[in-house]
């Protein structure tokens, strides 16, 4: 996985080749990366990143789970709370439950994320990480193009 660094001043207007940003291959549309806040960057900057439609396909469906698996462990929380009073060993039992589940989640949630290249701001320049040689390859010969 490489890293790719844009100019923030000319970050507004640059079309990124059409190279899948995770896979290398033909990019079939693009996605909408934000960068993360910090103390120091208050401000969130958005990126149009193309993806092949197998590799979008993928991640919509890891981050399916992930919703889905967040939404079962808060239920299964709920059902301890409300059983608690009556039966404590259902509790811990749900509790357990609910643990497994999160835990399964924050697996999703990672594997979700692989699939993804992150968008960093850092000394007037946008970074996206983790993307395909292919893609840091194209973007490197379309900057020296320009």
């Amino acid at each position: 996985m490489a890293d790719v660094h844009i100019p923030m001043r000319g970050a507004k207007g640059v079309a990124l080749p059409p190279v899948c940003a995770i896979s290398g291959e033909r990019a079939d549309g693009a996605v909408s990366i934000r960068s993360r806040r910090s103390w120091t960057r208050p401000r969130r900057h958005t990126m149009q990143v193309p993806l092949s439609d197998r590799v979008f396909t993928k991640w919509a469906r890891r981050q399916n789970i992930h919703i889905k698996a967040r939404v079962l462990a808060a239920v299964l929380a709920s059902l301890a709370v409300a059983v608690a009073f009556r039966n404590g060993l259902v509790a811990i039992a749900l509790l357990a439950a609910s643990g497994v589940v999160h835990v399964l989640d924050l697996r999703a949630e990672r594997a979700a994320a692989s699939l993804r290249p992150s968008l960093d701001a850092e000394d007037g320049d946008l970074v996206l990480r983790g993307v395909h040689d292919a893609f840091a390859a194209a973007v490197a010969a379309q900057q020296v193009d320009d």
